[in-house]
């Protein structure tokens, strides 16, 4: 699990499941799943930095894992 932070100070937290190409997104609310992804866009998401998943959250794919 990597931890980045935002310009904002915010911390995520964000692991990569390689064999159902996904990623679990931890943030200080709640915890977020990736729909599965195509290889080349997971591979492309390896390269994320925070403001990039900060981003990404405000997309709608990703379900909610817990509160």
């Amino acid at each position: 699990m990597e931890t980045f932070k935002t310009l904002t100070g915010e911390l995520i937290k964000v692991s990569s499941n390689k064999k159902r190409r996904h990623f679990t997104i931890v943030t200080s609310t709640a915890k977020f799943r990736t729909a599965q992804m195509g290889k080349y866009e997971f591979e492309l998401c390896l390269t994320y930095t925070a403001n990039d998943w900060k981003h990404f959250l405000r997309t709608e794919e990703y379900y909610i894992v817990k509160k």
